[in-house]
């Protein structure tokens, strides 16, 4: 694993790491070992933001030994008059 990771590190060199890199980068380590995942503040998200995370996390449970997550944010309610 240590391998794969490493030539995933050479591949955003000098770039920054667009989502895809850092779907395969977590595929890599979720496939090998379990693992429990935790995102929060999710209410700093936008919505679209929020569902290109979940498209995410769906692409990398389907290739993972065990992985867990616990997604958290705050409820905003807003109030009408």
């Amino acid at each position: 694993m240590s391998r794969s990771l490493q030539e995933e590190k050479k591949a955003v060199s000098g770039r920054k790491p667009q989502l895809g890199d850092i779907v395969k980068m977590v595929q890599l380590i979720t496939s090998s070992q379990p693992t429990f995942m935790v995102i929060d503040t999710l209410d700093e998200c936008t919505l679209v933001q929020r569902f290109r995370l979940f498209d995410s996390l769906k692409e990398i449970v389907g290739k993972s030994l065990d992985t867990r997550n616990i997604c958290d944010g705050k409820v905003s309610y807003s109030r009408r008059d």
